[in-house]
């Protein structure tokens, strides 16, 4: 039958078989509203992000507006600054097209006045000296005469038993400016060499004769050799400084450089310091202006004047290495040449090639960092552990410091830092560290100060420290 055939239908006309089954069915309304629920959710949690983010953008917004205000200030410094140098360079440009045809007082007063920045360390200092020189000799004197312990003193000689008498008479004012090692420099400017006396490098003895020759005096000549590579190194310093910081900068950092103790001392006594600094100084600042001639007949007079000024090479091959300037290091012979000389000038005088070293580590021994602190302490020996053990040991430290610090400044002047610095530490003498480590002047280039009244108040406690310590030399009392 038809109503059998096709199935069962109810009233609507739709068969029972074509209805959705439960499960196909509209969900509860609740459902709805639990999606929408979690919707908002969603969106209030990305709300709160963007907040966030909003916020922290503003910060950071902030953080650079301030930087940028900053920087701003800085390059308004730095344009006056320039503008400055730019407009004094220019009236020094027309001065001197002025000035050309003009009789030579009007030259040097020009030349005076461009460069009268470089005036004022060496006045200052010198000033310094000549104060600090009137206190000791004061201090010094009874009765109206001035006496020092080094006065009428004589000395064995060492091997060859012969015994000297300093040739400067007792009570010569010239007694404020040697002690110690002077002493050597001064007989050896008098009879030559011999002895245990080929320890010391010929430059001061040259130089101290050279000044006798004309004032046939030799605590005369001894003075005016300390004065006069005492104050020549500065402007030569200032300049070099001058390439790694800005022109008022390098005026402090000369200045706390010339005021620091030991080199104030060693630099206004009759010691090689002076010339050992300036030739290494003046070596690069020739360099820097093209002048390689010069440049390397400084490096030859620091290299006669301390065998640590050969290490000036380095930074000055290194740089021409790197410009590939090949045929002009073949001026490195100069500084070689120099130091084989005095070499076979030993050699012929004693048959030793390095009659220098032989004789000090003969005479005077060659403590060393590593010999007295390092391998004792391995060993298990005995270490002599006191307040001036531990000054030098900081002071050695710090220096190390600087050394490796002066590579970030400059890293072909931090080479000659580094290696004359850590070869001190091999073969160097101990108890002179706070000597000879001061000489780097690479090292004294990682201070760039900005603040003059707190530089002016270090270099009046250095001075006053400068006072100590000259006594204490003249007094014939270990200085370094």
């Amino acid at each position: 039958m038809d109503g059998g055939a096709s199935g069962t239908q109810d009233g609507s006309g739709e068969s029972a078989d074509t209805k959705p089954p439960a499960d196909r069915q509209e969900g509860h309304p609740s459902d709805g509203l639990k999606k929408v629920l979690k919707s908002l959710g969603d969106l209030e949690d990305q709300n709160t992000e963007l907040r966030s983010g909003i916020e922290d953008a503003q910060h950071r917004l902030s953080e650079a507006e301030e930087k940028m205000a900053s920087l701003e200030e800085k390059y308004e410094s730095l344009r006056k600054a320039q503008f400055n140098e730019v407009r004094s360079e220019g009236e020094g440009t027309q001065a001197r097209s002025q000035a050309e045809g003009r009789p030579f007082w009007s030259r040097v007063s020009l030349a005076i006045s461009e460069n009268r920045r470089y005036l004022t360390v060496p006045i200052t200092v010198n000033l310094a000296r000549i104060l600090v020189a009137l206190i000791l000799y004061f201090a010094h004197s009874s009765s109206g005469v001035f006496t020092t312990t080094y006065m009428d003193w004589q000395y064995a000689g060492g091997p060859l038993g012969e015994p000297f008498r300093i040739p400067v008479p007792a009570g010569h004012w010239s007694y404020l400016f040697f002690a110690w090692d002077s002493i050597w420099y001064i007989r050896i400017a008098q009879v030559g060499y011999y002895g245990t006396r080929f320890a010391f490098f010929p430059t001061l003895p040259l130089a101290i004769r050279f000044f006798y020759s004309f004032t046939m005096d030799f605590g005369l000549a001894a003075a005016i050799v300390s004065f006069l590579f005492g104050t020549l190194w500065i402007p030569f310093y200032q300049a070099v400084a001058e390439h790694h910081m800005r022109k008022d900068q390098a005026l402090l950092n000369t200045l706390l450089c010339a005021f620091f103790p030991f080199v104030f001392l060693f630099t206004s006594v009759a010691y090689t310091e002076s010339i050992f600094l300036l030739a290494c100084v003046a070596a690069w600042y020739f360099y820097l202006k093209g002048k390689l001639p010069h440049s390397f007949t400084m490096i030859a007079l620091a290299t006669i004047t301390r065998i640590y000024g050969i290490f000036m090479l380095i930074p000055v091959l290194l740089d021409l290495a790197a410009k590939k300037r090949w045929k002009e290091t073949l001026y490195s012979l100069v500084p070689v040449f120099a130091l084989f000389l005095w070499c076979f000038y030993c050699y012929i005088s004693t048959g030793d090639w390095l009659a220098f070293r032989t004789v000090q580590v003969a005479y005077w021994g060659s403590p060393t960092l590593f010999s007295e602190f390092v391998a004792k302490f391995f060993a298990g020996g005995p270490i002599a552990w006191n307040a001036s053990t531990a000054f030098i040991l900081a002071f050695t430290a710090v220096a190390v410091y600087l050394a490796f610090a002066s590579w970030e400044v400059d890293k072909k002047l931090g080479s000659f830092a580094i290696v004359g610095v850590i070869s001190n530490l091999f073969v160097g003498y101990i108890w002179s560290y706070t000597r000879h480590l001061t000489f780097f002047f690479p090292t004294w280039l990682v201070v760039k100060p900005s603040n003059k009244h707190l530089v002016a108040a270090t270099c009046v406690l250095f001075l006053l420290c400068s006072v100590v310590l000259w006594n204490q030399f003249i007094m014939r009392q270990w200085i370094a």
